[in-house]
């Protein structure tokens, strides 16, 4: 079923849930010795810590100080995607995008969300329409394939911790066929820039 947002208090979301203290824990000592985020370059104030990209795990990922991040992602089922520490610059934001496919759902986790400056707003995606605000230790899971778009209204980064999950309708056959479907499709035709890039 198609829905913007999906219920993060259950299985398998509830798992890493319990792990972002320790994750979190985890990335300040990553940014207590400058680790370095990438500028991809699109959009404009968004850089990024891959662990995981296109299904593969990123050589230049420190996983080895990180065990509690790289525990709790084991637990889940991947989808082959994108698996990131993803920072957005103040005032700076993704433009309103869809992805092709709903059998992929993103789940985020707050790691580092500015509160507003005065009692203004805070960081947040809007997904159809209906916002969602990254609070610290949260996690909340949504349906790329309907139109969102990101901004962050304050004077400091956010950061959050984002999983590309096979969506967790999906039975195991069903996850394994796609991800056969995919190898084939780039075994015969090879991926483009656009095919390759995901973010929020």
């Amino acid at each position: 079923s198609a829905t913007p947002f999906l219920d993060a208090s259950a299985a398998p979301f509830d798992a890493i849930r319990r792990a972002a203290p320790a994750i979190r824990e985890e990335l300040d000592g990553l940014l207590a010795r400058e680790a370095e985020f990438e500028d991809i370059g699109k959009p404009l104030g968004w850089r990024t810590m891959p662990i995981y990209y296109r299904g593969e795990r990123q050589a230049s990922f420190p996983a080895e100080e990180c065990p509690q991040t790289m525990g709790a992602l084991g637990k889940l089922r991947l989808a082959g995607e994108t698996v990131a520490f993803q920072r957005q610059s103040p005032g700076t934001g993704l433009p309103r995008h869809v992805d092709p496919c709903s059998w992929v759902v993103a789940c985020h986790v707050g790691m580092v969300c500015p509160t507003g400056e005065e009692g203004g707003e805070t960081p947040y995606i809007s997904v159809a329409g209906e916002k969602y605000h990254w609070r610290e230790g949260e996690v909340m899971v949504f349906d790329p394939s309907f139109k969102h778009e990101t901004f962050n209204p304050t004077s400091q980064d956010r950061i959050i911790l984002n999983i590309d999950l096979f969506h967790p309708e999906l039975t195991d056959l069903e996850c394994r066929v796609i991800q056969e479907t995919i190898r084939l499709k780039k075994e015969l035709f090879g991926s483009t820039e656009a095919q390759e890039w995901r973010g929020p």
